[in-house]
């Protein structure tokens, strides 16, 4: 039996390095920001944004919506480090 861990995972997606992804089991998090703009006005103007993010996990970690990673023939299948995207910029 594979341990029940994130790198096992189905919903689980190497995002970052090695051993840190991200959990893809549910939508991703609005994160809204502002910020003040004062500084390149004589009157203060607020800019408000946001930013989408999934959780970020390491692979050891664990939680009770686990599901087993399969392959296209139904077989478990660990994450592989050729998984992460490759990250331009």
């Amino acid at each position: 039996m594979t341990e029940e861990t994130c790198a096992a995972c189905r919903f689980y997606s190497l995002a970052y390095r090695p051993g840190l992804g991200q959990c893809r089991r549910n939508p991703p998090v609005v994160l809204p920001f502002e910020w003040d703009m004062s500084a390149h006005s004589a009157e203060p103007i607020p800019q408000v944004a946001s930013h989408t993010v999934f959780p970020v996990v390491d692979e050891e970690d664990w939680c009770g919506a686990f599901e087993q990673r399969r392959n296209a023939e139904g077989l478990s299948e660990p994450v592989k480090e050729a998984d992460i995207p490759l990250q331009i910029g």
